[in-house]
């Protein structure tokens, strides 16, 4: 089998370089308050101060996302948190360490989130919070909904699975959904293992996750504006 040509890989660092400028050129979305909703993801200790799959990065993406927080709940948007609340025997710790286990401090929500009033706490059990019956059951009760507004980690995981399968889900059933990616709200993750099979470069696949959603139909903002 033939691997890529030299100049496919010209090409493919050329439209690296467009993605950037692209990236440069994001813009503020305003919104109607009354037809949207929050929807934040993995937001909770275990991603963002401790245990095994807390991220360094995750931090630095906080104030970001209590900011649209506080936005969203001065409008009286509902607010809809996402978190990772494992059984301990998970098939998920096939592919990733013991993390988030339901019942653990690792599986709560940041105690700076905790103030605001949530209209509706998921714990999934694996990446795609979609795949859960309650989360489900809400976007379908909640048919006033029409923009559903991204936050959290990872932006190339558990943030673009269910941001792309609500899209799709609503082309499905013949009801537009649009969905909203907060870029300064959402962050992804650095390993480096010294392998280039296993590297994991945050920026990166950060930037190419947001290209992909924008690709599937989402939208991606610079920042949210609700009116």
């Amino acid at each position: 089998m033939q691997k890529l040509t030299d100049k496919q890989i010209e090409d493919m660092q050329k439209a690296l370089g467009e993605i950037c400028d692209w990236y440069h050129q994001l813009k503020p979305v305003t919104i109607p308050a009354k037809e949207s909703a929050l929807f934040n993801i993995d937001t909770n200790v275990g991603f963002v101060y401790e245990g095994a799959m807390s991220n360094p990065l995750a931090p630095g993406r906080v104030p970001n996302i209590i900011e649209l927080f506080t936005k969203a709940s001065e409008r009286g948007v509902p607010i809809v948190c996402i978190t990772e609340g494992h059984d301990e025997n998970s098939l998920e710790f096939e592919a990733y360490p013991p993390h988030c286990i339901r019942g653990t401090e690792e599986a709560e929500l940041i105690p700076e989130l905790r103030k605001f009033k949530t209209d509706l706490m998921v714990y999934k059990h694996s990446t795609n919070g979609f795949h859960e019956k309650e989360l489900k059951e809400w976007i379908d009760s909640n048919t006033n909904i029409n923009t559903i507004v991204f936050s959290g980690f990872l932006t190339d995981v558990c943030v673009m699975e269910p941001a792309v399968a609500i899209k799709t889900y609503g082309n499905k059933i013949g009801r537009k959904i649009n969905v909203v990616i907060c870029e300064p709200a959402v962050g992804s993750y650095n390993l480096e293992l010294g392998d280039i099979r296993l590297n994991h470069n945050a920026e990166l696949h950060h930037l190419m996750a947001l290209k992909f959603m924008q690709t599937a139909g989402c939208i991606i903002a610079s920042d949210i504006i609700f009116e």
